[in-house]
């Protein structure tokens, strides 16, 4: 019975390492891909880009073919499909599709629509979420591409 015990124990806290470094991962992976976003010349900012200057730290995807509809059977319009940042946090939506997209936030007529254009193929917008909340969003243009995003203090 100990031992069993000893096993159970050991399991809950290597699931709970592993789950720490799978969160790390992401964290180094965002990073990582959005600095060989910013120094690449083959990426560039849309025109109307967000309300910020300032470095992202996170990064949404617009999956490649997500143009296409079945991208939502999987949550794999945007990727990730759900993202919990900080107050104050600066998110990255990079467009690996060929075609436009862009970003409506529903629910807060603050975070209506952006950007006021499309993010074209190889563009990136960023944008800081300045209140907590949960935020919902959608490609209006593909309207099965939809998204969420938790703001927390």
């Amino acid at each position: 019975m100990k031992i069993w015990i000893i096993v159970i124990i050991g399991a809950i806290i290597f699931g709970g390492m592993y789950t720490m470094l799978a969160l790390d991962e992401v964290k180094i992976e965002d990073s990582e891909k959005i600095s060989s976003i910013y120094s690449s010349e083959n990426y560039t900012e849309t025109r109307y880009s967000g309300n910020t200057k300032d470095t992202a730290q996170h990064l949404i995807e617009i999956a490649n073919n997500s143009w296409q509809q079945g991208c939502e059977v999987e949550e794999k319009c945007f990727l990730p499909h759900v993202k919990t940042i900080m107050v104050n946090d600066v998110i990255m939506f990079v467009n690996y599709d060929d075609f436009e997209h862009n970003i409506l936030v529903r629910g807060d007529s603050q975070y209506l629509h952006f950007p006021a254009d499309v993010i074209r193929a190889d563009e990136y917008f960023v944008y800081k979420f300045n209140v907590p909340g949960k935020y919902d969003y959608v490609c209006t243009l593909h309207p099965w591409m939809e998204g969420k995003i938790t703001v927390e203090r």
